[in-house]
C-alpha cells in the first residue's frame, strides 16, 4: 500500500511539475521569446510525450487493495493540470489538450487499481459518485476543448480525429506498432496526426447485392453480427471509434440475496452528443465553404448542394450558438448537502444521474 501511494503521489508531482513547464513556455510563446519553429516543435513534442507516459504507467499499475478510491482517483484528477496548460500552447492547444483528455479516458477505462464492486446499500453511495464526479470532469474537460475548437473554425471543424482508437500500452511485442502509437501520441496538429495514418474510426462491412454469402466472420473483425442462428453474416465492423462512445463500468453487488448487478455510464455523454449536433450543421457549412472555392460552374454547384437535406431548423433554438447550448454546468461546492431539494435540475444531483 505505502509502495502504491508513493507511486501515485510521484504521478501528482510530476503532473504539478509539467503543467508549470508548459505555462513557462507558453507565456514565453506569447512574448515571442522562443527558439526557432523546429525547436519549438521538439518541446511540444516533449511535453506530449512526458504526460502520454505517464499516463500509460498509471493504466498499467494494479494498485493496492487497501488504496482508498478517492486516494486513487486525486492521482488521476492531477491531469487535468498540465492538459489545461496545453490549451495555452498557440495555434493548436485545445487540439493537444482534447487529444490527452481521449487518452486519459481510455486509460481509466481499463484500469485495475479503482474498487468497482460495490454492496448494495448506503456507504456506497459516496463512493460510486466519487468516480461518477470524476467521469463529469473529464467529460466536461474535453467538451471545453470542442466547444473553443468549434468557436475557433467558425463553425466548419468535423472532429474525425475523435472517432479513433487512443491505445494507452507503452510497450508492444511489435516494435513498428510501438513506434507508430508514440509518433501519433505526439502528434502537434491535425494535419500531423493524419500524415500518421492516426485517424482511423471504425469501418462497417456489408455484403452487396449479389454477393456470394459469408458465413465466417473475418479474424480481423471487431464485432458482427448474423441474419439468424445459422444464417449468414449481416454485417462486420474493423477498429473502433475509440473512448468517445466507450463505458465505464462497475458492480452494484445485493450480498442478501447473492446477487450482481452490472452498471455502467458513458464517459463523454455530453462531448459526443454535442459533436453529433455540430455535424447536423457543419456539413451544410462545409460544403458551402468547399465550393465557394471551386472552379465548378455555378449551376454544379447548386446541383451538388441539392443533394444534401437543409437542416431542419427550429425558430429558437437555431439562432444559439451551439458553444454556448453545451455551457458547463454551474459549479457547486462539493461539501454542501442538499437538505432537501425536489429540483430535477439541481446540478448536484443530476450530475450523478446514471
Amino acid at each position: 500500500m505505502t509502495k502504491h501511494k508513493a507511486f501515485l503521489g510521484k504521478i501528482i508531482a510530476k503532473n504539478q511539475q509539467l503543467a508549470v513547464d508548459i505555462d513557462t513556455f507558453a507565456n514565453k510563446q506569447q512574448k515571442s521569446d522562443l527558439p526557432g519553429t523546429s525547436e519549438k516543435e521538439v518541446i511540444i513534442s516533449g511535453f506530449l510525450e512526458k504526460l502520454y507516459v505517464e499516463i500509460c504507467s498509471i493504466a498499467q499499475n494494479r494498485g493496492h487493495p487497501r488504496t482508498t478510491n478517492k486516494i486513487i482517483l486525486s492521482a488521476w484528477a492531477s491531469f487535468f493540470l498540465p492538459i489545461r496548460s496545453l490549451t495555452s500552447i498557440v495555434p493548436d492547444g485545445y487540439f493537444l489538450a482534447a487529444r490527452m483528455i481521449l487518452y486519459l479516458a481510455t486509460a481509466f477505462i481499463s484500469e485495475d487499481a479503482l474498487q468497482r464492486k460495490f454492496p448494495e446499500n448506503e456507504s456506497s453511495i459516496p463512493k460510486v459518485a466519487e468516480i461518477h464526479s470524476f467521469l463529469a470532469d473529464l467529460d466536461e474537460e474535453l467538451l471545453r476543448c470542442l466547444r473553443a475548437l468549434w468557436q475557433s473554425s467558425n463553425a466548419l471543424e468535423g472532429f474525425p480525429w475523435v472517432f479513433t482508437q487512443y491505445p494507452v500500452r507503452e510497450r508492444d511485442p511489435d516494435p513498428e506498432k510501438a513506434a507508430s502509437r508514440h509518433a501519433q501520441a505526439v502528434a502537434r496538429s491535425p494535419a500531423h496526426l493524419a500524415a500518421l495514418g492516426g485517424i482511423k474510426g471504425r469501418q462497417i462491412w456489408v455484403p452487396r447485392p449479389g454477393d456470394a454469402p459469408v458465413y465466417q466472420p473475418d479474424p480481423a473483425a471487431t464485432g458482427w453480427a448474423f441474419e439468424k442462428a445459422e444464417g449468414p453474416l449481416l454485417w462486420q465492423q474493423y477498429g473502433d471509434d475509440g473512448p468517445i462512445r466507450q463505458e465505464f463500468h462497475y458492480h452494484i453487488i445485493d450480498e442478501d440475496r447473492n446477487d450482481v448487478q452490472f452498471r455502467c455510464r458513458d464517459v463523454f455523454r455530453r462531448s459526443r452528443q454535442f459533436i453529433f449536433d455540430a455535424h447536423y450543421f457543419t456539413r451544410i457549412r462545409l460544403a458551402e465553404h468547399i465550393l465557394d472555392s471551386s472552379p465548378l460552374a455555378t449551376e454544379t454547384k447548386v446541383q451538388i448542394m441539392g443533394y444534401l437535406d437543409d437542416p431542419n431548423l427550429e425558430p429558437y433554438l437555431s439562432r444559439l450558438d451551439l458553444a454556448d447550448v453545451y455551457s458547463p454546468f454551474p459549479s457547486v461546492d462539493k461539501q454542501l448537502e442538499c437538505l432537501e431539494c425536489k429540483a430535477n435540475t439541481c446540478p448536484k444531483t443530476s450530475l450523478h444521474l446514471n
